[in-house]
């Protein structure tokens, strides 16, 4: 059964960091050879950052570390040097 959800990347406070992660967990129908998909939606904001700030932010998201049972990892780079704050993600998986 697949599955889809929300979490939020953070890059910290100013100065920021030019990459960060975060781990998926609790979900019990992932396999190791799942396909995992993150991606920011251009309608989500968090009090960090509007919705305008997530669509206009060059940052790059990729799944790993897929852990049976358990749950993924989204790894997110700001191509453009740092990032600073909140931005939520979406992901999907099957």
């Amino acid at each position: 059964m697949p599955g889809y959800g929300n979490a939020v990347i953070d890059f910290g406070a100013t100065p920021g960091l030019p990459e960060t992660s975060v781990d998926v967990i609790g979900l019990v129908n992932i396999l190791s050879g799942s396909q995992v998909e993150a991606f920011i939606q251009c309608s989500d904001s968090t009090p960090d950052h509007s919705s305008d700030e997530h669509r206009i932010e060059d940052i790059k998201l990729c799944c790993g570390n897929i852990v049976p049972a358990t749950g993924f990892t989204i790894y997110a780079e700001c191509r453009k040097g740092r990032a600073v704050g909140q931005f939520k993600v979406q992901w999907i998986w099957a």
